[in-house]
């Protein structure tokens, strides 16, 4: 039986902590006694903190761990959960670094869920690999950690024994993939069912924003980001967007990737995908319809772009995210 550690940090969000304990926990069990098999416990999973004291989570949530991290001997696996306060890491969970450095070296695995990315890069370990956090912390992560690559669109990244996944709820998605890798495919699948979880997501790429984010102080790029959000379904040319902020074009396309990370016509392509989304959770138009709509005439073309960009396919995206007729 493997040893799993949820280690919980203060204000984390509940689902980060109690969604991969109950994955790891139903494991060979749940499954089981719903299909009239004998139950094998694969995991024993446990909940600590870094001073054994109650975990006070988002949303008034208290949850009260089995220890403090300091008395767990030996572990195979530790989950990070999210975590609120990722400005301070090294003031306020140095003890919890080392400790979580000293089980790696021992051999433990790691894994974190959303934010707990942040705690994972000030170890030092993921220096050098690939990793993935919530996308809507994902700019500030890649600032913050440059020698780690940042795979925003992944919900998992997987270094062998460094693992990430991205929004609070892929928690769940990356609880069930350990349990693939350390178990199985069909011991995941069966625990996957019985909780009724579709473990199948790859990417996260279609629930956040495509658009980079206007806080980056630089006032003639945000003018034209606005610019080009309230206008992407007309022609918009570089030239036009450079003489627009009073830049020649070279600089106008250094600064604008420099504040956004992206081009002017990556930013232009990704507003019309973000327009097109808008319109396909929120109408019955085609996507002809829609391809017109956002400035696009040929629709093959656009259909290509949006999976490339988005991640899913449009009839896949309207399927997921518009709201169900009443019954």
């Amino acid at each position: 039986m493997l040893k799993v550690t949820i280690l919980g940090f203060p204000k984390a969000s509940p689902s980060s902590v109690v969604g991969p304990l109950d994955v790891f926990a139903q494991s060979g069990i749940f499954w089981n006694r719903l299909t009239g098999l004998d139950t094998n416990k694969y995991f024993d999973v446990e909940l600590v903190t870094p001073d054994g004291g109650p975990l006070n989570c988002m949303n008034g949530v208290v949850m009260q761990p089995k220890r403090p991290m300091q008395e767990v001997e030996r572990t195979d696996l530790i989950v990070m959960s999210s975590i609120a306060d990722f400005f301070h890491i090294r003031q306020t969970q140095s003890e919890a670094l080392e400790w979580v450095k000293g089980h790696y070296a021992n051999g433990a695995m790691l894994a974190s869920v959303c934010t707990g990315a942040f705690f994972l890069a000030e170890t030092g370990l993921l220096d050098g690999k690939t990793a993935t956090t919530h996308w809507g912390f994902a700019p500030l992560f890649a600032k913050r950690y440059p020698n780690i690559l940042l795979r925003q669109d992944k919900f998992i990244t997987d270094e062998g024994n460094l693992f990430c996944s991205g929004g609070v709820s892929s928690g769940v998605d990356l609880a069930f993939y350990l349990v693939e890798k350390l178990i199985g495919y069909q011991e995941a699948m069966q625990c996957a069912k019985a909780l009724a979880h579709d473990y199948v997501r790859d990417t996260q790429r279609p629930y956040g924003s495509l658009l980079a984010p206007a806080n980056h102080n630089d006032g003639q790029i945000v003018f034209a980001q606005k610019h080009i959000e309230d206008n992407f379904d007309k022609h918009l040319a570089v030239e036009e967007l450079a003489q627009a902020t009073g830049m020649a074009r070279r600089t106008f396309e250094r600064r604008f990737k420099q504040a956004t990370g992206q081009t002017p016509l990556s930013y232009l392509q990704r507003a019309r995908v973000e327009a097109a989304k808008r319109l396909l959770e929120s109408t019955n138009h085609s996507f002809e319809e829609i391809t017109c709509k956002v400035g696009y005439e040929d629709c093959g073309s656009f259909r290509r772009i949006f999976m490339k960009v988005a991640g899913i396919l449009p009839r896949e995206y309207r399927q997921k995210f518009k709201p169900s007729a009443p019954a």
